[in-house]
């Protein structure tokens, strides 16, 4: 029963780190560009340490996320975005 409630509490910080990174983002995304370019060059430097082999924690992976979605792609749902 003890495990049990050490990983709720784990999950549940988790969820509530991941949830403010999200929240961040999208507080951030008025004032952010509508489109940024990222080079083939970095986008492959950015998902190289993602080989796959090891677990990592959902906190590092939703950060390396948004980071990337913020650097990569048309946000078509920014405010400035006209088709």
């Amino acid at each position: 029963m003890l495990e049990s409630a050490s990983s709720d509490t784990r999950a549940r910080a988790t969820l509530l780190g991941t949830a403010s990174l999200a929240a961040d983002y999208l507080q951030a995304r008025r004032d952010a560009p509508v489109v940024q370019e990222l080079g083939d060059g970095a986008l492959r430097s950015a998902l190289a340490h993602y080989d796959f082999v090891a677990p990592r924690p959902a906190e590092q992976v939703a950060a390396d996320l948004i980071d990337l979605l913020s650097r990569s792609a048309v946000h078509s749902d920014h405010p400035r975005y006209f088709g």
